[in-house]
């Protein structure tokens, strides 16, 4: 699920961005202004000298000291990148060194603190009211309302609109079954793909979407490993040995789905 969610996000969000950057940070988002995703060249991942000390207070540190035989303006920016590294393998407080060798230094040994990492913005689609999403009139800024906080509206009225928002400003019927298919896959991590295929499906359209057949039937088998148990259940509801409701809650679905799946386990 996480490749098919990466690659539909990294194919809609440019479009989203512009209006969360307004709505979180009041920042106007520059066009065409997207850079590259890899980073040019390659570093080195090698350091001269790493170990451990302790403080007076009884602290460990890591120690990393470089040797330079010449000055060089990047190194402040190479010490941060190590920083990084060394702090993601060791977990500890560290100390960089830089020895020079010889001539006078005139390299930065400190980053501005704006330069400097001290942590990162968290944006939580989940309490976004969903609101902003379905007021647009961009079918890829539509989509992501399914990831957003539907307030007390119920489930099935937020993903019909999404539904019907999407087929209508879409611009064609291909286009549409691309947006759906989307929706589709980011209707999983909330677990609400049978909604959004019931609201598909009372389109008066017919829209050729693959991705719900792919998870209907993780849903109904899990992979073939989860088809002998649906049989096992099904047969002992059908002899009224257990309860639809603990049959479901065994397979972690529904009930209307569980009974589903007895019409299609059941002997014919």
């Amino acid at each position: 699920m996480s490749n098919d969610f990466d690659r539909v996000f990294k194919e809609i969000f440019p479009k989203v961005l512009p209006g969360i950057l307004q709505l979180k940070y009041g920042l106007q988002a520059i066009p065409d202004s997207d850079l590259p995703l890899e980073f040019n060249g390659t570093y080195e991942r090698r350091v001269d000298h790493l170990s451990k000390a302790v403080d007076e207070q009884g602290n460990e540190w890591i120690i990393h000291i470089e040797f330079q035989t010449r000055q060089d303006h990047e190194m402040i920016y190479r010490m941060q990148r190590y920083h990084a590294e060394i702090l993601l393998e060791h977990r500890l407080p560290i100390r960089h060194i830089v020895l020079l060798a010889r001539g006078r230094s005139s390299m930065k040994t400190q980053l501005r603190d704006n330069e400097v990492f001290r942590g990162y913005e968290l944006i939580n689609l989940s309490e976004l009211s969903v609101d902003f999403f379905r007021e647009s009139e961009t079918p890829g800024i539509i989509l992501m309302g399914v990831l957003a906080n539907f307030g007390k509206a119920s489930k099935e009225s937020v993903i019909s609109d999404l539904v019907e928002r999407i087929v209508e400003y879409s611009q064609t019927d291909a286009e549409a079954s691309r947006h759906l298919e989307q929706l589709m896959i980011f209707s999983r991590i909330n677990k609400l793909t049978p909604i959004v295929n019931q609201k598909v499906d009372a389109m008066p359209f017919n829209f050729d979407l693959k991705v719900d057949e792919e998870y209907f039937t993780k849903l109904g088998e899990k992979r073939g490993e989860k088809r002998g148990k649906i049989k096992m259940l099904t047969k002992l509801y059908l002899n009224e040995l257990i309860s639809a409701e603990n049959a479901a809650a065994q397979l972690e679905i529904k009930i209307d789905e569980f009974q589903n799946l007895v019409l299609q386990y059941s002997p014919k």
